[in-house]
């Protein structure tokens, strides 16, 4: 394999990127639904039927029936012409069929006269959507976080909410993301709004920055912790150690020290810290790095993981609710309250439906890409080795669309801009005439 294809494979072969690859299978699993006659015309004329599935700012998933099996098809929006949809066609007065949900409108923040005089208004953000849209870095992303951040900023003040839920659900992700979604928090949403971390599950960098947040309340089953760092190093996960881990273990007392929280604690879901808590009549928890304490939370050998009823024990967690409902009646009482800012969470809901769709495609399209460079290599001529290098190329061009769809990629797939013109470079020089 020569170096270019090296090169590529490295760019496209990323742990992100792996990663996808086993989500597809899951992602395009067939459903047994019937399909809707929505009808979709490119703008080369084909005119594709099914059920337009799910969708974006940039793109549609359309699942296809061919005979008895359903393929789902992705397709880019500047490839389409026109969509004709079947719930666009049926009387839009009619009620729906038992079992059934109408499309809805998106909901949207109520008007300031819709809104009763002294409710609490409170912003809902959700951070990961597993199985697949939860990885830190590419998914529960700084930027994003803040461009939600900055909706809500631009609603007029009497829509603004003055609560705002930060809901995680998150296997964990990247480490180097978590100082940047720490920062976000501390800075832009701390100083204009009481922050709330729901937690229906943070573990790894998830868990580490919701540590940011002082008022944690988790799910019933919620859990938090197992923050052990990793690295891949000859393909095998590594334990992050040594000046590495220390730099962790700094940037983690002080993300403890905006959240008000004990840096012992995150020690001991970091590495296997032993772990003891006091507790004193008015309920003051005191943390011990021995087991010598009052209760003992984490034995010697483990990991610390808190589950709902531990978080609540040790006053980790203000309290559990499973619902919005029950969540409000215990940060606020008997007051009355308002959902708002529906639009920061639709953003964030948007942004992993592209990073997940640009993932899938990238891949898909690298493959084909690496297939034209080896046809390229072994071309028998000028004339063919051109061929397959232009059809590389515009792969690559697909490419570079993918990623300002989903522009956290650059960093977690390493397709930076610089990156992808070197590549295009690399093929330019391949085309180049060897036959004289």
């Amino acid at each position: 394999m020569t170096r270019f294809s090296r090169t590529i494979l490295d760019a496209l072969r990323s742990p992100v990127a792996i990663l996808t690859l086993a989500l597809a299978a899951i992602a395009f699993a067939p459903v047994a639904d019937a399909l809707a006659a929505d009808k979709v015309t490119l703008k080369d004329g084909t005119v594709l039927e099914g059920r337009i599935e799910r969708e974006g700012d940039g793109f549609i998933y359309l699942l296809v029936k061919i005979g008895s099996i359903e393929n789902r098809r992705l397709i880019l929006r500047e490839d389409i012409r026109s969509i004709d949809r079947e719930s666009e066609r049926a009387d839009a007065g009619a009620p729906a069929p038992a079992g059934q949900d109408n499309r809805r409108a998106p909901r949207r923040t109520p008007s300031p006269d819709a809104i009763p005089d002294g409710a609490v208004r409170v912003a809902f953000v959700t951070l990961g959507e597993p199985p697949n849209k939860d990885m830190v870095g590419p998914f529960m992303n700084a930027d994003a976080l803040e461009r939600s951040i900055e909706m809500l900023n631009k609603l007029p003040e009497a829509q603004r909410p003055q609560i705002v839920v930060l809901r995680f659900n998150s296997g964990g992700g990247a480490l180097v993301e978590i100082e940047k979604l720490s920062d976000v928090i501390e800075d832009k949403i701390k100083p204009n709004y009481q922050v709330v971390a729901w937690i229906e599950s943070a573990i790894s960098a998830a868990a580490m920055t919701a540590y940011t947040i002082e008022d944690i309340y988790f799910m019933s089953k919620g859990n938090f912790g197992a923050a052990t760092g990793f690295f891949m190093q000859g393909g095998r996960a590594q334990a992050v150690e040594g000046r590495e881990l220390e730099e962790v273990f700094f940037m983690m007392e002080r993300i403890a020290a905006r959240g008000g929280h004990s840096p012992l604690v995150m020690r001991a879901m970091q590495v296997e810290q032993e772990l003891s808590a006091d507790i004193d009549e008015n309920g003051v928890v005191t943390w011990r790095p021995d087991l010598n304490g009052q209760y003992i939370v984490n034995p010697k050998g483990r990991i610390l993981t808190f589950n709902s009823l531990d978080a609540t024990r040790y006053k980790f967690a203000k309290g559990v609710a499973d619902t919005r409902e029950e969540l409000m009646r215990q940060i606020v009482g008997d007051r009355e309250w308002v959902e708002v800012g529906q639009e920061a969470d639709r953003y964030q809901r948007e942004f992993r439906d592209n990073v997940f769709a640009a993932q899938v495609e990238i891949n898909s399209l690298g493959s084909r890409l690496e297939l034209e460079v080896q046809a390229a290599q072994s071309a028998r001529d000028d004339v063919e080795r051109s061929r397959h290098v232009g059809a590389a190329r515009r792969y690559l061009s697909q490419i570079r669309s993918w990623v300002r769809r989903a522009p956290s990629l650059e960093f977690y797939m390493g397709l930076t801009p610089e990156r992808l013109r070197e590549i295009d470079e690399e093929l330019r020089e391949m085309a180049r005439p060897r036959n004289r």
